[in-house]
C-alpha cells in the first residue's frame, strides 16, 4: 500500500513541485495585500485534490492496474494506495497553507485573525477530501476519460459557488456567517465517513475490474 502510493507520489513530483511554486506566488500576493489569506487554503486543496486523480490517467497508459492486481499487494493495494496518497496529499496540502498563512501572520501581513484563517485549512482539507470520496470511485469505475468529466462537473461547481460567494460578500451584498471550530470539525468527520463508505465501493468496483482475486 506504501509503496502503490509512493509510486503515485513520484509520477506526480513534477506537479507537486509546480503546485507548491504557485502557492509561494500567492503567498506573496498575500504579503503585499493583492490577496486575502484565505486564498491560501482554497488553492491548496485544489492542488492536493488534483495529485491523486491525475495519476489514474497515466495507470491507465501503463496499463498499471492490470500489473498491480497480479502483485502481492493485489485489488486491497490498487484502492488502498489511491486513498494513502489522497490522506497524505491533503493532509500535506492544508499543512503546507497553514504554515504559509503562520509565516503570513509572523510578519504582520495576515489581515484577518489567525483563528479563523487556520479553520479554513482545516473546513478546506476536509472538503477536498470530501470531493475526492465522490470522485475515486468514478475513476475506477469509468477511467480518466469520464472522470475527467466528473472532475469537472465536481469542481467547477464548488470552487466556483465560493468565488461568487466570497465576491459577494466582498461587495457587501450578503453577510455569510463566520466560520467555527464545530462547523470545520463537522465537516472534517463527515469527510472521514464519505472517505470510508467510497473505500467500501471502490473496493467492490476493483473486483469487478480486475476480477475476484485473494486479499
Amino acid at each position: 500500500m506504501w509503496g502503490l502510493a509512493y509510486k503515485d507520489l513520484l509520477l506526480m513530483r513534477r506537479s507537486l513541485w509546480y503546485y507548491a511554486f504557485l502557492l509561494v506566488i500567492f503567498t506573496a500576493f498575500v504579503l503585499t495585500g493583492s490577496l486575502d489569506a484565505y486564498i491560501l487554503s482554497g488553492m491548496a486543496m485544489l492542488f492536493s485534490y488534483m495529485v491523486p486523480l491525475s495519476s489514474f490517467s497515466l495507470d491507465e497508459a501503463a496499463r498499471w492496474g492490470e500489473f498491480a492486481a497480479a502483485t502481492p499487494a493485489c485489488l486491497r493495494g490498487i484502492v488502498d494506495g489511491k486513498y494513502l496518497c489522497s490522506l497524505l496529499t491533503a493532509a500535506g496540502g492544508g499543512g503546507a497553507a497553514a504554515l504559509l498563512i503562520c509565516l503570513c501572520a509572523a510578519l504582520g501581513r495576515l489581515g484577518d485573525p489567525l483563528g479563523e484563517v487556520l479553520l479554513s485549512c482545516l473546513f478546506c482539507t476536509g472538503l477536498a477530501l470530501a470531493m475526492e470520496a465522490v470522485l475515486l470511485p468514478i475513476l475506477l469505475r469509468f477511467g480518466s476519460k469520464t472522470g475527467s468529466y466528473a472532475l469537472l462537473a465536481v469542481t467547477l461547481p464548488v470552487f466556483g459557488g465560493m468565488l461568487v460567494l466570497w465576491l459577494l460578500e466582498r461587495k457587501g451584498l450578503l453577510a455569510l456567517p463566520d466560520l467555527t471550530p464545530g462547523a470545520a470539525a463537522a465537516l472534517a468527520w463527515g469527510a472521514a465517513a464519505l472517505c470510508a463508505l467510497a473505500y467500501a465501493l471502490s473496493w467492490f468496483i476493483a473486483r469487478r475490474i480486475y476480477g475476484r482475486k485473494q486479499l
